[in-house]
């Protein structure tokens, strides 16, 4: 068994549509950032391959939100939901193989569910500045990475 901590982070640009219940208008929700940092858990079924479960805290950035109105194609209603960080927790699990034919070179490929909790978010006039309604708002990510790694001190 083996018991490991780590960080990491994401410059991504993960996209999706947010319409809220009953005003009318549609917007663009970007997560720009994010980072974690956590513990995992594996094991060795066979000398080259390392299976493990990992969980931690993590954090990510989501750019200001401004919305489109439903009635005219592109017609801006004037309304943003501003840039906020959420934090949260994750869960994952994944493995790693050892390629052997380049010391220290593996490949790893993970799963992470990371949950940023239910939020009241602002909607804030463009003109003024001031709030003039809110939204709830769950956010949750889910990612599927696989990658090459190559280990410095491999022999150690």
């Amino acid at each position: 068994m083996l018991i490991g901590a780590f960080a990491d982070a994401d410059w991504g640009s993960i996209k999706g549509n947010l319409n809220p219940a009953d005003v009318g208008f549609v917007g663009q929700e970007k997560l720009d950032r994010s980072w974690a940092v956590g513990a995992r858990l594996g094991w060795l079924p066979t000398d080259r391959f390392l299976a493990y479960v990992s969980g931690g805290y993590t954090n990510a950035y989501f750019k200001q939100i401004d919305y489109n109105s439903f009635s005219l194609a592109g017609d801006p209603p004037g309304v943003f939901t501003p840039a906020q960080n959420y934090g949260g927790w994750f869960i994952g699990t994944g493995y790693e193989y050892n390629l052997g034919w380049l010391p220290g070179l593996t490949w790893k490929t993970e799963y992470r569910f990371a949950d940023y909790g239910s939020h009241t978010d602002p909607i804030a006039d463009s003109a003024t500045g001031a709030v003039i309604g809110v939204m709830n708002s769950k956010r949750f990510v889910q990612t599927l990475s696989s990658e090459l790694v190559w280990r410095f001190n491999w022999d150690r």
